[in-house]
C-alpha cells in the first residue's frame, strides 16, 4: 500500500521591526512574540524602549530615523513596520529601509501619506521603482474592520504572515483548493 506523509516545511523566524514605539506598537510586538517572530523594536526616545513596555521584543535600538535603517540587520525575512505617528520621521525611516532591501515596509497611515512621502523622496533624488512600491505597503494591514491597537495590531501582523506565505488573504471558505499543500508519496510500503 501507499504510505502518505504530512511534510512540514520550516522557515526560520521573521524578524520584524517596528519603529515606533508608541502604546499602538505594544500589541504589534505582542503578536509577534506570539507567533515566535524576531522583534526589533526602535526608536529615538530611550524611555520607550523597555523590557517592560515590551516584553516580547528581542532587541531594542535607539536611533534617529535617518539613521535607524543602517542599524538594523536586513535579510530577506526582514519585515518592517513604520508606525512613529511622525511624518518626517516617517519620511526618513521609509527612506532608509527602501535603499535596505527589505522585503516589505509597512506604513502605518492613509494611504495618501505614503504616497506623498514617496513623492517627497523622488523629488528629493531618490529613485522609487516598481519594486520598490510592490514592498510598500501603505496603509499598513489586513483590511479587517480593525479600530483599536490591538486590532490594528491583528491586522499588521495578519498581512505580514500572508506576504511572507505568498498568500492573498481571504477567507478560507472561498479557498477552493487544500488549505496545506498536497501531500506526496515518497515511498511505498510492502
Amino acid at each position: 500500500g501507499e504510505v502518505k506523509v504530512f511534510v512540514e516545511s520550516i522557515r526560520p523566524p521573521i524578524r520584524l521591526v517596528v519603529c515606533g514605539a508608541g502604546h499602538d506598537a505594544i500589541p504589534v510586538v505582542q503578536f509577534a512574540a506570539m507567533l515566535g517572530w524576531r522583534t526589533i523594536v526602535v526608536d529615538q526616545r530611550e524611555r520607550f524602549l523597555t523590557r517592560e513596555r515590551f516584553p516580547g521584543a528581542r532587541e531594542f535600538i535607539k536611533a534617529d530615523p535617518a539613521e535607524a535603517a543602517a542599524l538594523v540587520p536586513i535579510d530577506s525575512q526582514t519585515y518592517v513596520v513604520v508606525m512613529t505617528h511622525n511624518y518626517l520621521h516617517d519620511r526618513d525611516l521609509l527612506r532608509g529601509f527602501l535603499r535596505s532591501g527589505a522585503p516589505y515596509v509597512g506604513m502605518l497611515g492613509p494611504r495618501i501619506r505614503t504616497e506623498k512621502i514617496l513623492s517627497e523622496l523622488q523629488h528629493a533624488g531618490l529613485p522609487v521603482s516598481d519594486r520598490d512600491r510592490a514592498r510598500i505597503f501603505g496603509p499598513v494591514g489586513l483590511d479587517l474592520g480593525s479600530e483599536g491597537p490591538e486590532e490594528i495590531a491583528l491586522a499588521v501582523v495578519g498581512e505580514i504572515l500572508a506576504v511572507e506565505s505568498g498568500r492573498q488573504a481571504s477567507f478560507l471558505r472561498e479557498r477552493t483548493g487544500p488549505i496545506h499543500a498536497e501531500t506526496k508519496v515518497i515511498g511505498r510500503g510492502s
